[in-house]
């Protein structure tokens, strides 16, 4: 059982401390992102997370070394899923020759 000593975490009886983006109550329903970035290549970088604002940050700093020599980075688009499974498997798919057209047909500007 654990108990809220703030707003800004909580503390679990072990003493172990969780902070509330990544608490999630019975029933919360969660969500999982795929992500696709145009890097300053002029190439897509794709994706998965489940908080898309954390990775943004994360890329643009520099912390993710597929991006790092990359940047700046714009984020095209996103698209969410309730299923993490089909969030895997979508983003498997857009670095497959034919999701690699997809993404440039539907998604590239």
């Amino acid at each position: 059982m654990k108990e809220e000593i703030d707003s800004s975490h909580i503390v679990s009886k072990n003493g172990k401390i969780y902070y509330p983006k990544f608490i999630r109550t019975e029933g919360e329903r969660q969500y999982w992102h795929v992500y696709i970035l145009r890097c300053s290549d002029n190439k897509p970088y794709t994706g998965f997370t489940q908080d898309l604002d954390d990775r943004m940050s994360r890329h643009q700093r520099g912390s993710v070394p597929a991006t790092k020599k990359r940047r700046p980075l714009d984020l095209l688009t996103y698209i969410t899923f309730t299923n993490m499974h089909h969030a895997i498997a979508y983003e498997k798919y857009l670095k497959t020759g034919s999701g690699r057209a997809v993404l440039y047909k539907r998604f590239w500007r």
